[in-house]
C-alpha cells in the first residue's frame, strides 16, 4: 500500500516500485496544488489530497501478477525445485528448493595383478550420474619370478628336462630346449 499524508502544513509521501512502474503522490497544501511527483511524462497522478486536515489517502492493493517457472530435478550435485510462481510486482514466490541428492556410491573392486597382465587398485563411481568418486589406478604386472630349475632325465637317461616354476603362479612353467647327453 502507498499513501500520502499532510500534516503540520507539510505534504509528505510515499511511492514505490512495481514491476518498473513507479507511483506517485500529488496534492494541495495551502491552496497550492502540488504537481504529481513523476520521472515520466506518461505516469499518472495516483492520489490527490483536497483537505488541509491530516489525511491519508491510501492506495488499492494491485495483487500479484504470476510468472510460472517450471520444476527443476536435483542432482547428485546440483539443487533442484518444484515448480513455483514468482509476482513480478512484488518478491512473492512460491519457491521451494530440493536439496542436492548425493551421490549412490559403488565401489570398483581391486583387480590383482598377475604375472603377464595388470591389475587396478579399489575405486568408486556414482550410479546414478556415473562420476567417478575414487579413480582406479594400474598396477603394474607382476612380471615372472621364476625358481630354481628342477631336471627330469628320459628314461634311458639320454635326455633331460629343466622346469622352472613361477613364485607368483605355479601353473606358469619354463622349459628350455630338452638337452641331450653327449656321447662319448
Amino acid at each position: 500500500m502507498f499513501s500520502a499524508v499532510y500534516s503540520n502544513n507539510h505534504l509528505s509521501y510515499e511511492y514505490g516500485q512495481n514491476g518498473g512502474s513507479h507511483y506517485y503522490v500529488s496534492g494541495l497544501v495551502n491552496n497550492y496544488n502540488y504537481p504529481a511527483l513523476s520521472t515520466s511524462e506518461d505516469d499518472a497522478v495516483v492520489v490527490k489530497l483536497y483537505s488541509y486536515q491530516e489525511e491519508t489517502a491510501a492506495l488499492p492493493a494491485l495483487g500479484h501478477d504470476l510468472v510460472h517457472h517450471d520444476a527443476q530435478a536435483a542432482t547428485c550435485t546440483a539443487v533442484g525445485w518444484d515448480a513455483y510462481d514468482t509476482c513480478s510486482r512484488c518478491d512473492s514466490t512460491t519457491y521451494v528448493e530440493l536439496p542436492a541428492t548425493g551421490h549412490t556410491v559403488v565401489v570398483d573392486a581391486a583387480v590383482a595383478p598377475t604375472c603377464t597382465d595388470t591389475g587396478l587398485t579399489e575405486g568408486s563411481h556414482c550410479s546414478v550420474c556415473n562420476e567417478v568418486l575414487v579413480e582406479q589406478t594400474v598396477v603394474p604386472a607382476l612380471g615372472h619370478s621364476w625358481n630354481t630349475p628342477t631336471y627330469t632325465w628320459s628314461a634311458d637317461n639320454s635326455k633331460v628336462t629343466a622346469t622352472r616354476t613361477c613364485a607368483h603362479n605355479a601353473s606358469h612353467t619354463w622349459r628350455p630346449r630338452r638337452l641331450t647327453r653327449p656321447t662319448q
